[in-house]
């Protein structure tokens, strides 16, 4: 599995490959005999999951629980529990059934129930569904990279649910997919789509890359621009109104458009 950058530096635009250096890298015994009953354990935990909130839709505090309840009775029917030690192979066995809504849930640790490993584990999961969807998830696929794998994810980004829009991890990707494919197409003396985002956290962060290549200056880093310490703020403000909505609030507490 490759790691797709996050867009925090102007490098980003080279969209350079490389391996992830996270806990959850290392190996554990196969799992796959386990796998029927970690997915019988995942349709318990779904079949008595707590009641939704309005609209047939769970709250994401639920999603979260529910997630939780899952993790644990998946490590019930294996006998083991996820580590800084389970592989990759291991936590897709363990994760892999659930949708990423909950993976979210998992890995911005809501609640404050998830370990590091287990945080790290669904990361890499969502990152890998990335990489699937701009189809960059085998070596002949990188070799292969071209402004239409940087459309195939920024369209994959703009489905996700309303939660994940709120993080910064997910800001970073989207506005860096968008500078990577708005720079492609330049380059090539090609007009580019259309990809402007309607979320304020990506249109800070693009701005930010923006500013960065204007400076031309390789020091300065996007972390250390005013637009990402502006998203950073605007964030933790989306998700308080987010979980304000989900509480029964104003829909007006949360607005993740411009």
């Amino acid at each position: 599995m490759v790691s797709i950058g996050s867009g925090t530096s102007i490098a980003f635009t080279a969209f350079t490959t490389q391996a992830t250096v996270k806990p959850g890298g290392g190996k554990v015994a196969a799992a796959s005999s386990a796998a029927p009953a970690l997915a019988a354990a995942r349709e318990a935990s779904a079949a008595t999951a707590s009641q939704p909130s309005t609209g047939g839709k769970k709250d994401f505090a639920t999603v979260a629980k529910d997630a939780r309840a899952a993790l644990d009775a998946g490590y019930q029917a294996s006998g083991k529990t996820g580590d800084i030690y389970t592989s990759f192979s291991d936590w897709q066995t363990m994760l892999g059934g659930m949708d990423r809504r909950s993976l979210h849930a998992i890995a911005s640790n809501e609640g404050g129930q998830f370990s590091e490993a287990e945080q790290v584990g669904a990361e890499n999961i969502m990152n890998k569904q990335l990489e699937t969807a701009m189809g960059v998830d085998t070596p002949a696929g990188v070799a292969n990279l071209s402004t239409n794998s940087f459309l195939k994810g920024i369209r994959f980004l703009d489905t996700v649910s309303d939660e994940e829009k709120t993080s910064m991890a997910w800001a970073e990707k989207r506005a860096g997919l968008q500078f990577s494919y708005e720079m492609r197409r330049e380059r090539d003396g090609q007009q580019a789509e259309d990809v402007e985002s309607d979320s304020p956290l990506v249109k800070l962060i693009k701005g930010g890359l923006d500013n960065l290549r204007q400076t031309g200056d390789p020091s300065r880093q996007l972390k250390d621009t005013p637009e990402y310490q502006q998203a950073v703020q605007l964030s933790e403000q989306l998700k308080a109104g987010l979980k304000a909505k989900d509480k029964g609030g104003s829909a007006r507490a949360v607005d993740i458009t411009a």
